[in-house]
């Protein structure tokens, strides 16, 4: 199988003996960093090494092996992960994926809903969607080390607040609610340990109503 072009950066970079001549290559057509012949690889080219019959891709730093068994799953994540990698973890029997902008192993999302028909007293805690009450030691308990990545509301009024996630009663992460009905973030990176109580809570000096909230959380591995 041979390289046809045209190739764009980040595509594949065709078959090589090593990666010295696949960067060679990758210069001499100027899809190298800098775009004249000078530069490194592009984070996400692959080449097809003929040498060790292996799929390499760039990742940034240096060219890793693409799939392979020891790279797709075991009991310790890969040392040069790159954005999105997928990896379970036999001993957790657990899929998590690499964040790069968060610098974590996480696994799927999870959402916790709370919310409160009516109106939400300054300093509370809000409610299960069939009406129960959070509290320190009630809600949901999470056995495993997560990460919080995000929180959405939608509430009837404008005041102003936080709506917060808390580990048994402890503050994980608030998102602060403005003068607006509505408002997430999804760009939270808010650790917390296992076997906590996970509970929505209304952090003002003034009332809202009718609030809905969810949290994004993601299990975390290290």
């Amino acid at each position: 199988m041979g390289f046809t072009a045209p190739y764009q950066q980040n595509h594949y970079m065709g078959e090589h003996t090593s990666d010295a001549n696949c960067l060679t290559f990758i210069r001499a057509v100027k899809w190298d960093s800098d775009g004249d012949g000078t530069g490194n690889p592009i984070a996400g080219m692959t080449y097809y090494n003929t040498t060790s019959n292996t799929l390499l891709f760039y990742n940034g730093t240096s060219w890793v092996a693409g799939v392979t068994s020891a790279a797709l799953a075991g009991t310790a994540f890969p040392t040069s992960p790159y954005d999105g990698q997928p990896f379970y973890r036999t001993d957790l029997d657990a899929q998590f994926w690499w964040d790069n902008g968060r610098s974590r192993w996480l696994g799927q999302c999870m959402i916790l809903h709370g919310a409160k028909e009516g109106s939400l007293l300054d300093d509370t805690y809000m409610r299960t969607i069939d009406g129960l009450v959070f509290s320190s030691t009630t809600g949901y308990y999470i056995p495993f080390d997560g990460t919080v990545v995000g929180i959405s509301y939608n509430r009837g009024d404008t005041d102003t607040g936080t709506f917060e996630v808390r580990r048994s009663g402890v503050l994980v992460v608030g998102v602060a609610a403005g003068t607006t009905n509505s408002g997430s973030d999804m760009t939270l990176n808010a650790d917390f340990t296992a076997n906590g109580i996970l509970s929505l809570y209304w952090n003002s000096n003034n009332n809202t109503i009718d609030a809905c909230t969810c949290a994004m959380i993601r299990r975390r591995a290290t």
